[in-house]
């Protein structure tokens, strides 16, 4: 497998782990409702409304944190990927570029 191609494979992954840190962020709120309501429901429909809001901010919180987190080190991941394949193709470009001087030299005649 050649540096190019798994430069592109590593783009690939972390642009995908970095969508999914964005639906977690984005999702937070509706996850934190559903741990509520699941909460609420396994207490038989009473709770303390403190410990109701508790549940709620805390799981919302907590994945808005953990979708921040992923999305944070995949686009830092994405960024040094995306330049090695950058470097790659640059340094592609000026092989070829030199293949193309060498071949095209006039030859002497003799």
């Amino acid at each position: 497998m050649t540096k190019q191609k798994v430069a592109k494979q590593v783009l690939t992954y972390t642009a995908v782990i970095m969508v999914i840190g964005l639906v977690l962020i984005s999702t937070s709120g509706w996850l934190g409702d559903y741990m509520g309501s699941n909460a609420l429901q396994n207490q038989g429909g009473m709770m303390d409304t403190s410990e109701y809001e508790r549940i709620i901010k805390n799981t919302t919180d907590n994945v808005r944190v953990i979708g921040f987190i992923v999305s944070m080190i995949s686009g830092i991941g994405l960024v040094m990927s995306g330049h090695a394949l950058y470097n790659q193709l640059d340094d592609q470009k000026e092989v070829e570029k030199a293949e193309a001087n060498t071949s095209q030299t006039p030859l002497d005649p003799q």
